[in-house]
């Protein structure tokens, strides 16, 4: 027997079925032939999901990808700090002359 392969399309549609019908789970279960324990693993995670869409704030990439800037910034700053630096001791060393 194969193993049926769920879209999250159809796994959605069935979580919101289950959730805005008045069907029995057993029922609901039996037409799609789906397992009980998987449908409530489904509804868990989709109602997880929900509520981390609700959160204010920035979501995990967001705040990923501003650790990122923030770390480039500092790179930044300090290859700009290091180029001055070296600059000046190229100009100390050639009397004086500039670039």
């Amino acid at each position: 027997m194969t193993k049926r392969v769920w879209s999250t399309e159809e796994k959605a549609r069935i979580v919101l079925e289950g959730l805005t019908t008045s069907i029995q789970m057993s029922e609901l279960c039996r037409k799609h032939n789906l397992n009980h324990a998987q449908y409530y693993s489904w509804r868990n995670q989709f109602l997880e999901a929900g509520k981390r869409g609700l959160v204010r704030g920035a979501t995990s990439s967001e705040e990923a990808l501003q650790v990122e800037i923030n770390d480039l910034k500092q790179l930044v700053a300090d290859l700009t700090i290091a180029n001055s630096a070296l600059k000046k001791t190229f100009l100390s060393g050639r009397s004086g002359k500039r670039w």
